[in-house]
């Protein structure tokens, strides 16, 4: 499967998440790919909002892993939001537990900067690309793969 979007503002790229959501359960990883400024946090943001998480969800580029419970009588319990942008790569992140994370059948695990973390990634993920085009549009592309493929 391969869906491609154009975001046209910040509002867009949330619906876009938030609509993305519904399709979401727990033990879904969902990897966010794509350059500084692409619309990973904002899309992430709305895929938060779909779930329900109450508050603000801020990127956790310097915590490196943030997460937030999921109100009852949604198809999961939890969503970890992990941005691995200040790893190197996957000896950065021993003894955070990140395998266990996106083995949580109870969880959903958004991931951003995932290539910095290759060998702990899921064989099965849901894998989006952002592009920025120019100030107000960045194009999604939201495939459903294996690792590798």
């Amino acid at each position: 499967m391969e869906k491609s979007f154009i975001s046209t503002s910040t509002a867009s790229t949330q619906q876009i998440g938030q609509n993305l959501a519904t399709h979401l359960k727990g033990g879904d990883s969902v990897l966010l790919y794509g350059d500084l400024g692409s619309g990973k946090t904002t899309l992430a943001q709305g895929i938060a909002k779909g779930l329900g998480v109450q508050g603000h969800v801020n990127s956790p580029t310097f915590l490196i892993m943030r997460s937030y419970p999921i109100p009852e009588g949604a198809n999961a319990e939890i969503l970890y939001h992990i941005d691995a942008y200040r790893l190197h790569d996957e000896r950065d992140a021993e003894g955070l537990g990140l395998s266990e994370i996106f083995s949580d059948k109870k969880a959903i695990t958004l991931c951003e900067w995932p290539e910095r973390l290759s060998s702990l990634l899921p064989e099965s993920s849901l894998y989006i690309y952002c592009s920025y085009i120019d100030e107000e549009k960045r194009q999604i592309v939201i495939q459903n793969k294996k690792k590798g493929k």
